[in-house]
């Protein structure tokens, strides 16, 4: 399998959940692995890297 890419100038860690796909499946409850500088909401509880999201209490379907 050929796992080389080419990375661009401003290359990121970063990937982004189109806001198509966040309209069309409604709003999310929770986003644990957000991006620092969101481009759009993409849940009630947005977690970054800074955050560390796994080490968070998600709280199931209800969020606060």
């Amino acid at each position: 399998m050929n796992t080389s890419f080419e990375r661009s100038a401003n290359a990121s860690d970063e990937w982004y959940t189109p806001r198509e796909i966040i309209e069309a499946l409604g709003e999310f409850d929770l986003d644990p692995c957000a991006p620092m500088h969101p481009l759009w909401p993409t849940a009630k509880i947005m977690y970054n890297k800074q955050d560390n999201g796994l080490v968070q209490n998600w709280g199931g379907a209800n969020l606060a």
